[in-house]
Parts: structure tokens; C-alpha cells; sequence
């Protein structure tokens, strides 16, 4: 019997500027329930300025709140100017000051403490001791994003704003390829796939956080999309002695 995975990804406009993210698309994808993915955060960058040089936000990951101050991503989504936001659109969310910033060094996570405490209630922490853990090939993932995408002849996608927060499915499976010396999972699924914008949106299985989406395709159902293995020792220790989780 599959069992089912929560894969986080609140996707926003605007991040096919500057670095590759992350974002859901495909046939087989629904418009959220109301109440789903309410742990999860967006995160902006705040310095761009419009045409008319005023300053405003545009989202280029997502995070997973852990704790009331404390949010899982990606540490390839660290900028200088990086802000939290809080709700299921960007037009209408909350920004968050970001406190303090700490990588793992060497791996592509990224812990987020905000100034105060807000908010919705974190995610657990996985349980790593069972068997079920979401690691085996074909268990299914669900995933949510605000992103949709068009995609052209020759499969690449170009996204654009769905207007509210849009759920997917797809499955645990072997990863094609390595991402750098980062210990991952990696998940797939037929006319499902991820687009530029959203790295660093949390994996969810059995509604506890089990991985932080890294790296997918640009091209529509070409590889696998990568998710940092939280169940990995060192990741799980960093994670405790940093935020106390």
C-alpha cells in the first residue's frame, strides 16, 4: 500500500529572475483545500526596485516553519536582503525580519530565525527509527504551489501565477544523479513536475516534515527532484542544536 508524502511548495511570481528554483506544474495538480500547507512560509527578497524605482518584494523560495522563530530551506536561497513571508499569496501575505541566518556548512540547508515569534504551529520532526519512513520507490508525494506553468513543443516550462495555492502528486524513486555531497531523496510522477521558483519548500510525509526540496528539472519530466534527507544523522543534529528541534 503507498503511503503518502506532503510536499510544500508555495510557489510566487517573479522567481524565474536570478538563481533556478523551484515550482509545481502538470495536468494531474487541484487547487488546495482550505486550511492545507499552513506551516509553510515564501521567502523574498526585498532590495528590487520597479520601473517607477520603488522598492517591492519578490519571492523566490520557500521555507517550512519548524518552530514559532525558526524556518527550515535551502541555503542556496540565502541573499542579503532575504524576508519571510507569511500567507498563501504574496500580494497578501505578512513579512517577517529575519534575525539570524545559519547554513550547515557544506550542504544545502538553511535555518531562519525570525525577530518574533508568529504564527501558525510548526511541523514535527520526523520519526526516523520507523520503517515507514517516506524513502522507499513508489511511495506517493503530495505537493502545494501557487505557480503554474506553460509548457512549450520541446517541454520547458514557463510559469506564471495560479492565483492560490495549488496541491500535486508524486512518487518516492531512485535518484538519477548526485546532488554535490548533500544526502537526498528524490520523488517523480507522470505530467506532475516542479518549474523555476520554489527551492527550499518542505517534504512532508504522514504530516511531518522529512525533506527540503534542493534541485528539479527545468524541462518538464526529465529527472528527479531532489529533498535533503532529514533523517540523516548530522542534518537532524544541526537542526536540534540549532532551533531545538
Amino acid at each position: 500500500m503507498m503511503k503518502t508524502v506532503l510536499l510544500i511548495l508555495v510557489l510566487t511570481a517573479g522567481a524565474a529572475l536570478g538563481s533556478i528554483e523551484k515550482r509545481v506544474t502538470g495536468w494531474y495538480t487541484r487547487y488546495c483545500r482550505k486550511g492545507e500547507g499552513k506551516h509553510q512560509v515564501m521567502l523574498s527578497l526585498t532590495t528590487l526596485r520597479d520601473p517607477q524605482h520603488r522598492n517591492f518584494s519578490r519571492v523566490h523560495c520557500g521555507g517550512t516553519r519548524i518552530r514559532s522563530r525558526w524556518i527550515l530551506t535551502a541555503a542556496h536561497c540565502n541573499e542579503s536582503d532575504l524576508t519571510v513571508l507569511e500567507g498563501r499569496q504574496p500580494d497578501t501575505a505578512i513579512m517577517r525580519r529575519i534575525a539570524e541566518k545559519v547554513e550547515y556548512p557544506g550542504h544545502d540547508l538553511l535555518l531562519l530565525k525570525l525577530r518574533r515569534r508568529h504564527g501558525p504551529t510548526e511541523k514535527p520532526k520526523p520519526n526516523c527509527r520507523t520503517s515507514t519512513a517516506p524513502h522507499h520507490h513508489l511511495e506517493e508525494v503530495d505537493f502545494f504551489g501557487s505557480q503554474d506553468a506553460y509548457i512549450n513543443q520541446t517541454g520547458h516550462m514557463f510559469s506564471y501565477n495560479a492565483g492560490t495555492l495549488r496541491c500535486g502528486k508524486m512518487e518516492v524513486c531512485n535518484c538519477s544523479t548526485r546532488y554535490g555531497n548533500n544526502r537526498t531523496f528524490c520523488g517523480m510522477a507522470l505530467h506532475v513536475d516542479g518549474n523555476a521558483g520554489d527551492s527550499g519548500s518542505g517534504a512532508l510525509w504522514n504530516n511531518k516534515l522529512y525533506g527540503v526540496q534542493v534541485s528539479g528539472p527545468i524541462t518538464f519530466n526529465t529527472r528527479p527532484t531532489h529533498f535533503m534527507d532529514l533523517c540523516n544523522r548530522p542534518y537532524r543534529q544541526w537542526i536540534f542544536n540549532t532551533a531545538g528541534v
